[in-house]
């Protein structure tokens, strides 16, 4: 068998022709990028997010109220409180202001946010890996590069 690559076909793969440094320069670049991703991870997995998506996720069907009840003596008392249905409590207090609250609701659409972009991260870096992977064997089978 014949292993020289026929001459229409190597000018055909001219822009494919890669030397074993510039798949090294691949391969590093692609570990960069997974330990960066690692890295990210780690970093928000400290900041514990996933409290605040929980929070979020229990009180989602909830409903915003503002009410009043009378004190010791008589005055009216408002206040913030979440009314929901099939739960217990059925009515949580929030407090003077929905602040609190508010906060937990922005923090939490961010923490799903960043969750949506790792995801799809570490799907693209799969996916980078197995297409260096692929171009790998393919340059490998058609004998265009040197074996590392």
């Amino acid at each position: 068998m014949n292993s020289e690559i026929p001459p229409a076909l190597k000018s055909l793969l001219g822009d494919l022709l890669v030397s074993s440094e510039d798949l090294e320069r691949l391969e590093r670049a692609r570990s960069s990028l997974l330990g960066d991703y690692n890295n990210l991870v780690e970093v928000l997995r400290h900041l514990k997010l996933s409290e605040f998506t929980d929070i979020y996720e229990r009180l989602k069907g909830c409903t915003e109220h503002y009410s009043w009840v009378l004190n010791k003596a008589g005055k009216r008392y408002y206040y913030y409180y979440l009314k929901c249905k099939d739960q217990k409590p059925a009515t949580i207090y929030i407090g003077k202001t929905p602040e609190g609250y508010n906060a937990i609701k922005r923090v939490a659409r961010v923490a799903v946010e960043l969750e949506l972009v790792l995801n799809k991260l570490r799907r693209d870096l799969e996916e980078l890996e197995n297409t260096v992977k692929a171009f790998k064997e393919a340059l490998l089978a058609l004998g265009i590069t040197k074996h590392t």
